[in-house]
């Protein structure tokens, strides 16, 4: 699974989703992607980053890393 769009479901609909994908992180055969933390004032890098292709993680803009 690479995503789930929840924009249309009920959060008793997402909470049924992720209580099926427990077990699977539980005994970690599903793991979070990794993640990639930018500090705000380089929101444009990170931009230009996910823009450009890179796939290698979810990245995160972050207010307090600035």
């Amino acid at each position: 699974m690479i995503g789930v769009d929840t924009a249309k479901l009920t959060g008793v609909e997402i909470a049924a989703i992720l209580n099926a994908l427990r077990p699977g992180f539980e005994s970690g055969a599903l793991r979070p992607s990794p993640l990639k933390t930018w500090p705000l004032d380089d929101a444009v890098k990170a931009y230009e980053t996910v823009a450009a292709g890179d796939a290698s993680a979810k990245h995160i803009l972050h207010p307090q890393d600035a």
